[in-house]
């Protein structure tokens, strides 16, 4: 085989690899590449007596955020929005014993602003790592649990001090099983679905 033949070869494989990598490009599934592995981290301030926390979730997210004492007895809860990469509860209503649990929770992704959904998925979809569990109304939410311990100063700066309990307002009770059901036929490849609305979900 002289070298033009071999050339001519080489260059035929190369382009038949270089259409193979391109067809691969298009039909392999971009959700890998524009997911999110979530990370969370927070704690009680001891000073200002709230609790802050860094994330990667994207500006808009709205996260609960609940405290129980060492005896699973509630102590506070509040809704807080990240900016920035931060967020940062109001004061803890409730006095504190050394020892409490941590809890934050994303809203499902219907409770979330449209910004948030392009970036998460309409079910929460786009969510990966540790952190991220099946929500029990369907789709999939971020769960980060700590134990925390409080210097003895602040138990003691939380029992003189005196704040009005914050009240987190109360949303319209939503219709699960049709959230449900959404998340169920998107998690099984269906792609005429509209996009998730509030309206969508609440009754």
């Amino acid at each position: 085989m002289n070298r033009a033949a071999v050339m001519t070869k080489r260059g035929k494989g190369g382009a038949m690899r270089m259409g193979v990598f391109l067809w691969m490009m298009l039909v392999l599934p971009v959700s890998s590449a524009l997911a999110l592995d979530v990370t969370m981290n927070a704690t009680v301030d001891d000073n200002r007596l709230i609790v802050t926390g860094m994330t990667n979730l994207p500006d808009g997210t709205e996260l609960l955020v609940t405290l129980t004492d060492a005896d699973g007895v509630y102590k506070g809860r509040d809704r807080v929005i990240v900016s920035k990469g931060a967020f940062a509860t109001g004061p803890i209503p409730q006095p504190l014993n050394r020892e409490c649990t941590l809890n934050i929770l994303t809203q499902i992704a219907t409770y979330q602003p449209a910004n948030v959904r392009s970036i998460i998925g309409d079910c929460g979809d786009m969510l990966t790592g540790r952190l991220v569990v099946k929500g029990s109304v369907g789709g999939l939410i971020v769960s980060y649990h700590d134990r925390i311990v409080l210097s003895k100063q602040a138990v003691m700066q939380r029992k003189r001090a005196v704040v009005a309990p914050k009240m987190v307002a109360q949303r319209k009770a939503p219709a699960f099983n049709r959230y449900s059901s959404y998340c169920a036929l998107k998690a099984s490849g269906r792609k005429d679905l509209p996009p998730v609305t509030e309206s969508l979900v609440l009754r």
